[in-house]
């Protein structure tokens, strides 16, 4: 049986398409059951979440193919609790022709990238707790060379941000 904060935890499920699976959501838990569903924190009136979801597609014949649909779900304390569902389904273009590579979306690599910086420092910081420095400053010189591409190539001020940090966190090491 659910409990009061079972029911009214907000949750987003995520229905894969055919050749499609889920391989990951970074940062949430999840389970699998009709569907991925992502367990996510309360979310208060104007906060925005970012929610990234790893898939794995496979290819498929040319033309418009469903990929997945989202449902995220929640209970409004406006409205006396009341449970708000929204639905959104998502489609995909697949082409032949092999001269029209995909276009990254720099804000998409700009998350991952920041994520992944997040989960490097929780690790070097668990590293350090056990005594291990140098292994804790490896991890962080490991991603400080990844993301030190992105910033300089992009010029954007929050990885420039985050490779400045990267660096402070260094000196602790």
């Amino acid at each position: 049986m659910n409990t009061k904060s079972e029911m009214f935890s907000p949750a987003v499920t995520v229905r894969p398409g055919a050749g499609v699976a889920v391989t990951g959501v970074p940062g949430y838990p999840f389970s699998e059951e009709n569907g991925v569903i992502v367990s996510l924190p309360d979310m208060y009136s104007g906060e925005a979440k970012m929610l990234l979801i790893e898939l794995l597609i496979s290819p498929q014949a040319e033309g418009t193919h469903h990929l997945l649909d989202l449902v995220l779900e929640y209970a409004d304390v406006r409205e006396n609790l009341a449970l708000v569902s929204l639905e959104a389904g998502f489609k995909i273009d697949f082409k032949v022709d092999a001269g029209d590579s995909p276009v990254e979306n720099f804000e998409v690599v700009k998350q991952i990238e920041l994520f992944r910086s997040a989960e490097t420092k929780e690790e070097a910081i668990r590293l350090a707790d056990q005594g291990d420095y140098e292994a804790g400053k490896k991890v962080l010189e490991s991603r400080l060379q990844s993301i030190n591409h992105w910033g300089a190539e992009t010029g954007d001020s929050e990885l420039a941000d985050e490779v400045c940090e990267l660096n402070h966190n260094m000196d602790f090491m």
